[in-house]
């Protein structure tokens, strides 16, 4: 049987303050009488988190009981007049285990935030840990569920093709850091499950190398020494729906069992428009994660195109890089979206896979903050999400260093 006691006086403090004389005295008493005692006799952790909601007659405390072992954890509402207890019933029927291990509520008492952070999924040979919450108001009717610090498991094989940038604007220097960088990620994924090939976007795409070419010699600088700078301009959107067309194709050794993805390079706006390209690349279910860098597209307007192409949620598949020095230490964060789908990724790759999000939580009228202790390789950060729940941001201290690991910040 677990219980949760709710003294009327917690702590009566007398303060003898003499103005002369001997030092001031302190004491305190405590009542020893509960005003309130809730019981439940099926979980040991009820109890475990304690709020009040609401205020006046539909005042009630709202109570977590985490679950035990596989068991499914509960938050159950308690009234104050009647002493009952019962369990706040939620759509999903899947199990949360840690469900009511954190529990918050804002200033006003008129929304409450309910997270289980230990939510597992099976990822090939390894197991992410991430967390799911539920947003009530005072009614506790129809919460909203966030799924947060999800990562999405591209199980079996992957065939990848960079996408990148050969426009006018970008310096020949610039250039040869693409090439460079696309060389690293080869290297790195050489003996894992995925296939690559390679398209210079400018005026027209330039197939460079496609996945029959990279099955033959999987050697990435023999594969990207012919490449050429074109120097044109940015005919984005053509170029990704000539990667659907042209490339993810079974000729061209796609393999049909494969995960589809396209990671875009580049330093600027699209120099053309969407005439349907995206829906071509949708119907297909190729992942598109972009990368942009540089001046050019560090207004919102600018970025508002790529957007249109980058999956969702974009919070994960856009990244803005302000320098192409940058794209070096972009090397973790893409290794750890398209990592060796065989399962043999290490833990250096880490990034939120682990972050048990939902760990603590902080709750205002427009935002909600969640810890995630387990994210870069444990060295914690938190999940920023606004009213619209539409993404989440990722905060953590400017510079994560090795010595950090291991902090659960």
């Amino acid at each position: 049987m677990a219980d949760v006691v709710f003294p009327h006086s917690l702590l009566t403090l007398l303060l003898g303050l003499s103005l002369q004389g001997p030092s001031p005295s302190l004491g305190y008493n405590v009542d020893p009488s509960p005003a309130f005692l809730f019981s439940l006799n099926h979980s040991k952790q009820f109890g475990y988190q304690v709020l009040q909601l609401g205020k006046g007659s539909e005042a009630r405390i709202i109570v977590g009981a985490p679950g035990e072992q596989n068991s499914t954890g509960k938050v159950y509402q308690c009234h104050l007049k009647t002493k009952d207890c019962k369990d706040i019933p939620l759509e999903e029927n899947s199990p949360v285990p840690h469900l009511g291990m954190t529990l918050a509520s804002n200033m006003q008492g008129n929304k409450m935030i309910a997270c289980g952070p230990g939510i597992e999924q099976h990822c090939d040979k390894n197991l992410y840990v991430s967390g799911i919450c539920y947003l009530f108001d005072t009614k506790l009717h129809n919460p909203k569920n966030i799924t947060t610090g999800y990562q999405k498991c591209l199980k079996g094989k992957v065939d990848l093709v960079f996408l990148f940038d050969g426009s006018g604007s970008m310096k020949p220097s610039d250039f040869k850091t693409i090439k460079d960088f696309m060389i690293d990620v080869m290297s790195a994924l050489q003996n894992s499950s995925v296939h690559f090939a390679a398209v210079q976007f400018s005026n027209d795409p330039q197939l460079e190398f496609d996945f029959n070419d990279y099955i033959r010699d999987p050697n990435p600088e023999r594969l990207l020494a012919n490449v050429k700078h074109a120097q044109l301009l940015t005919n984005t959107f053509a170029a990704v729906k000539f990667v659907a067309n042209e490339v993810f194709i079974p000729e061209r050794g796609m393999r049909k069992e494969a995960n589809k993805v396209i990671v875009i390079i580049t330093d600027g706006d699209a120099t053309d428009v969407d005439k349907g390209h995206i829906e071509a690349v949708k119907k297909k279910n190729i992942f598109r994660l972009i990368i942009g860098i540089g001046i050019h597209l560090h207004t919102a307007e600018s970025q508002k195109n790529l957007k249109l192409i980058a999956s969702k949620p974009t919070d994960q598949f856009f990244k803005i890089l302000a320098s192409f020095e940058q794209l070096k230490d972009s090397f973790n964060d893409l290794q750890s979206k398209i990592f060796a789908i065989e399962g043999t990724s290490d833990s250096s790759s880490f990034h939120l896979e682990l972050s048990s999000s939902g760990f603590s939580a902080d709750i205002s009228q427009d935002r909600v903050i969640l810890g995630a202790v387990g994210a870069d390789n444990w060295a914690g950060g938190i999940l920023e999400q606004q009213n619209d729940f539409d993404g989440e941001r990722f905060i953590t201290t400017p510079s994560v260093r090795k010595e950090m690991e291991g902090a659960y910040l």
